[in-house]
């Protein structure tokens, strides 16, 4: 497994900073400040809630894949699992 560099996480970071305001000022252009408020805050814990989900379905196609119930291709498994 690949890991990302200090250097790169940080970058990554900053960049997901930028665009989160971004949006944020965008909502809050388009809808003022009470409503921008109200859906950004939806919109991150849905973010949170559909993480999760994406976790837990990777963990269930691992299982899967370990009992050999399901038939995958080496390209299912590199999109599900990296690069192996």
């Amino acid at each position: 497994m690949r890991m990302l560099s200090l250097e790169a996480k940080h970058e990554i970071n900053l960049e997901r900073v930028r665009i989160t305001k971004q949006l944020f000022g965008y909502m809050l252009q388009k809808d003022g400040l009470e409503k921008a408020i109200y859906r950004f805050g939806r919109l991150i814990l849905m973010g949170t809630t559909m993480s999760k989900m994406a976790c837990e379905s990777k963990e269930a196609v691992w299982i899967a894949d370990f009992f050999e119930n399901i038939g995958f291709t080496s390209f299912a498994k590199e999109l599900f699992f990296g690069d192996n």
